[in-house]
């Protein structure tokens, strides 16, 4: 399910199959009805300016306390001008199939950016290894360990 700015976004996106949906305009999604879209999985194509930016920020935060899975759109990545949406990028791309809009660069959620803002890495540093005591193994065990110890 996409969510976008404005009926023309919606319109532009369901003539390439896509299920749209809006509130209307940038300042109207704080007062929306989301419900219908609970534990849906949402992208969120903001447009190109701070409303735009205001209104995915909102959505997301709307839809996820709904239970969605959300993705917005990386809108200062497509190469608009300032206040372009999805019709305007659209227009630039007018051979864009739905797998070209479904492959558009996505924004790191919130949730998975540290506190510089950038990107968590997927995995942690390990800890520093502790030997363990050789002695805990046994008097059968203990003898074959010291003797890998010195292969390995």
């Amino acid at each position: 399910m996409w969510v976008v700015e404005g009926e023309k976004c919606a319109d532009a996106l369901a003539k390439l199959g896509m299920v749209a949906t809006t509130s209307g305009s940038a300042d109207s999604a704080a007062a929306a009805d989301w419900t219908p879209l609970e534990g849906r999985r949402a992208l969120i194509w903001p447009d190109f300016d701070t409303a735009g930016q205001r209104y995915g920020e909102t959505v997301a935060a709307k839809l996820r306390a709904l239970g969605c899975t959300v993705a917005v759109i990386d809108a200062a990545a497509l190469g608009l001008e300032p206040k372009g949406d999805c019709v305007d990028w659209l227009a630039q791309h007018p051979n864009a199939t739905s797998s070209d809009v479904l492959a558009l660069p996505i924004l790191a959620p919130a949730e998975a950016r540290d506190a510089r803002g950038e990107p968590e890495p997927l995995r942690r540093p390990l800890p520093d290894a502790v030997s363990y005591p050789l002695v805990a193994l046994g008097p059968i065990l203990e003898p074959a360990a010291r003797a890998l110890l010195g292969v390995v």
